[in-house]
């Protein structure tokens, strides 16, 4: 069976004969352009199989504890890679916040994102003051509808890249986590 702790799934009872869980990833995807690596062309291996969540110790009653962050859930850095080039190139397709894009090379913010997920994901600090990196944006009027906009579009690219419903939400609470801070109005 499986705990959830602090967002941390801790998977037990795991035979320790048994060879260490591998999480089976396609290669590395990349940006086209800067824009769209969404769909069905990227379609992750690491989805509830590849991961017994329900092993049976072994008769001497030893157990292994294996951690996995929201991050190695998803599929690490490759599902990140995908979702953020399909999530910037839904950002720039969209009229409804594609304005608050506009000189902003979609590779350099593409990395940017990349990095606050891969953070994020696994728990880790981001360094960056998301305060101070939005404040030109909301002071021109960026608003909640532009966020809840940004949230929908990356709910879509964790859908189209094979990311599991309950996951994506995990997900999506932890982009929802920076609305007030994004917005200027953490204290």
């Amino acid at each position: 069976m499986h705990s959830t702790l602090n967002g941390t799934i801790c998977f037990s009872e795991m035979a320790a004969h048994r060879a260490p869980i591998r999480l089976a990833r396609p290669p590395r995807a990349t940006m086209h352009g800067g824009l769209n690596r969404c769909g069905p062309s990227y379609r992750p291996l690491w989805t509830n199989n590849a991961i017994s969540k329900d092993r049976d110790a072994t008769s001497s009653g030893t157990e292994i504890a294996e951690t996995a962050t929201l991050y190695d859930l998803i599929g690490g850095a490759d599902a990140v890679d995908a979702t953020v080039d399909c999530f910037y190139g839904k950002v720039y397709s969209d009229d409804r916040v594609n304005k608050w894009f506009d000189g902003i090379s979609p590779v350099k913010q593409g990395r940017k994102m990349k990095t606050f997920l891969t953070a994020s994901l696994q728990g880790l600090p981001y360094k960056r003051d998301m305060t101070k990196a939005h404040a030109k944006l909301v002071k021109n009027g960026m608003a909640d509808f532009d966020f809840d906009v940004i949230e929908e579009l990356m709910g879509a690219a964790l859908q189209e890249n094979g990311v599991e419903e309950e996951l994506a939400s995990k997900v999506i609470s932890v982009v929802e986590s920076t609305r007030e801070a994004v917005l200027g109005r953490a204290h």
